[in-house]
């Protein structure tokens, strides 16, 4: 009997600090998260002196931060050249082309009311049959590449 208490004892202490180590592990885990927690916010402060230092040296060469401006301005204007060639491409696909003005129907466009008596020309996808608009290259509801009007 004495056998089967001092395995009983043993059972009994590996359970204990198993129950302790992941209680540990536990608080552990807790305690790196909010590590982590305040290491973001850490990071965000930093990006919001950066903000504020960019703010007030902009306009000072002799700045010591003066070559990061410089860096950041070049972005600032590659950006926003990029966006107007955004809004050309976007400004060249709405506009129809000469070629395809007279191309007002071909053997995948009908005809469909839009509104009263007017008449819109639409394309048809072949995968889906959804109506998408003569000029559209792919399909707007599943992505399909549209018949072209050649």
């Amino acid at each position: 009997m004495a056998f089967f208490d001092k395995i009983g004892k043993k059972i009994g202490d590996v359970a204990g600090t198993a129950a302790d180590k992941a209680k540990d592990l536990a608080e552990t885990t807790k305690l790196n998260a909010a590590i982590s927690t305040e290491e973001k916010q850490i990071h965000q402060y930093y990006l919001e002196i950066g903000k504020t230092m960019f703010e007030l040296e902009k306009n000072n060469p002799d700045s010591p931060v003066a070559e990061f401006v410089q860096k950041i301005l070049a972005s600032q204007q590659t950006i926003a050249e990029l966006k107007d060639k955004i809004i050309e491409i976007k400004e060249d696909k709405d506009s129809p082309k000469e070629s395809e003005e007279p191309l007002q129907q071909n053997k995948q466009a009908v005809s469909t009311p839009t509104s009263g008596n007017d008449v819109g020309v639409q394309n048809i996808c072949p995968n889906c049959q959804t109506d998408n608009p003569e000029n559209s290259k792919f399909c707007r509801n599943c992505g399909t590449p549209l018949p072209s009007k050649e």
